[in-house]
């Protein structure tokens, strides 16, 4: 706990066990304190919005998200091929409440893609190549072809 409130409802600040001053290292609206998902969120949106200039007709009802880690069902699928840890994944639902109906999403997994990240610029082009091969899959049409600067960034 950070704080605790005494007589009167003041705060005061408590020190740790170890008698450092809990608390921010930096100030919650400075550009370092970015929580990290939301770097790797906004660097997706960034590129999807680039691919929807040229193919917003086929990206209409694609669903974009950003979850921490795959699965533990992932994990042992990709484990069990030989596989490396997902970076994301391309995948069709059924809709629950219209069984004919499916749903296309895309999801990028934050901690394998900063784990594979070198520095901030590795990490940009780390994500724009995963959503883009996601988007491939799903328009069955080369990487390159959906985005010329495909593989141009840092070697994974």
């Amino acid at each position: 706990m950070a704080s605790r409130a005494v007589s009167g409802g003041v705060q005061r600040r408590r020190a740790d066990v170890r008698g450092r001053w809990r608390g921010n290292v930096l100030p919650p609206m400075s550009p370092g304190a970015e929580r990290r998902n939301q770097r790797v969120e906004q660097i997706m949106w960034e590129v999807v919005d680039r691919l929807f200039e040229t193919w917003a007709d086929e990206l209409q009802g694609i669903n974009f998200a950003v979850r921490t880690a795959p699965t533990s069902a992932s994990l042992e699928r990709a484990t069990a091929r030989g596989e490396t840890v997902p970076l994301g994944v391309a995948s069709v639902r059924q809709e629950r409440r219209n069984p004919h109906r499916s749903t296309r999403h895309v999801v990028l997994f934050r901690r394998p893609i900063e784990t594979s990240a070198v520095d901030e610029h590795h990490l940009a082009h780390i994500v724009a190549d995963v959503v883009i091969e996601l988007v491939s899959e799903f328009l069955n049409v080369p990487p390159e072809e959906i985005d010329p600067i495909y593989g141009t960034g840092p070697h994974r």
